[in-house]
C-alpha cells in the first residue's frame, strides 16, 4: 500500500489527521514526494532479502520522503537536491530459512531531501 503527497513549490501542507493539516508560507529548496509505504520485501543492512511482515492485522508503515530531481531552481549552482536514508526495525523472516522465525531486523529507507552546497575554500 503506498500514499503519496507532494511537496509544492507554494505551499507545504503535512497531513495530521484526517481532520487537520498544518500549512507553512515557507517551501522546501528540494522538490519531493512523501510516501506511506508497507513493503514487503527488502534488503536489511547486511545486504540479504528478506520478506517484511505485512499483513490484513499487522501493517508496518514507513513514512518516506523522496527527491524528485538533483537540482531546483532554489537549488542550483553549488548546490545539489540530495537524498537521506533512515534505519528503520522491522519484523521480517528469510525466505530461505523457515526455521529461523520471524525476527526484527534494520532496513534502510528514504527519510528525506535536502539541498547541500559545497562550502567555500577559505584562503588565508
Amino acid at each position: 500500500m503506498i500514499t503519496n503527497l507532494t511537496h509544492t513549490n507554494l505551499v507545504c501542507a503535512i497531513p495530521l489527521t484526517s481532520n487537520y493539516v498544518i500549512v507553512s508560507p515557507k517551501i522546501d529548496a528540494c522538490e519531493s514526494s512523501v510516501e506511506i509505504v508497507t513493503p514487503y520485501w527488502a534488503s536489511n543492512s547486511a545486504g540479504k532479502l528478506r520478506a517484511i511482515v505485512n499483513t490484513q492485522h499487522l501493517q508496518q508503515a514507513i513514512h518516506q520522503e523522496v527527491c524528485q530531481s538533483t537540482q531546483t531552481k532554489k537549488c542550483a549552482s553549488d548546490c545539489t537536491c540530495e537524498q537521506k536514508y533512515k534505519w528503520h526495525r522491522l519484523l521480517a523472516y528469510d525466505p530461505d530459512d523457515d526455521c529461523k522465525g520471524i525476527f526484527m531486523d534494520w532496513f534502510l529507507f528514504p527519510s528525506c531531501c535536502i539541498c547541500r552546497c559545497t562550502a567555500p575554500i577559505k584562503t588565508k
